[in-house]
């Protein structure tokens, strides 16, 4: 059985920066999901339509996760909206540079 919990990337930025983000997620041991990968080909964000169902794909995936990481310094009001939306339904929300810190702490790399 797969043991690794899966965890959102709740993140505004370039695809080169998701998927840094993402290697992040996953070294520590995550699965990292994130809408703007998974969708980039399938979903046009300048549509209404599409984003109404991105939001939806998106509150799926948060409610199969385990925690919620965001990424970046730049909050955006879709990031807002997603970090409220997780802590609605109990997920934890953290900033992906917490537990790379924590990491680095234990490790003794501080």
């Amino acid at each position: 059985m797969y043991k690794r919990p899966m965890a959102y990337i709740c993140e505004n930025g370039n695809q080169r920066k998701i998927k840094d983000h993402m290697e992040v997620v996953f070294s520590h041991g995550w699965t990292p999901v994130s809408t703007n990968i998974l969708y980039k080909n399938v979903v046009d964000k300048e549509v209404a339509e599409d984003r109404k169902e991105l939001d939806i794909m998106s509150k799926v995936l948060m409610r199969k996760s385990r925690i919620m990481f965001v990424c970046g310094k730049d909050i955006t009001e879709e990031m807002k909206d997603e970090m409220v939306y997780a802590k609605s339904i109990g997920l934890i929300v953290v900033p992906l540079s917490g537990i790379v810190q924590i990491e680095e702490y234990l490790r003794g790399d501080e």
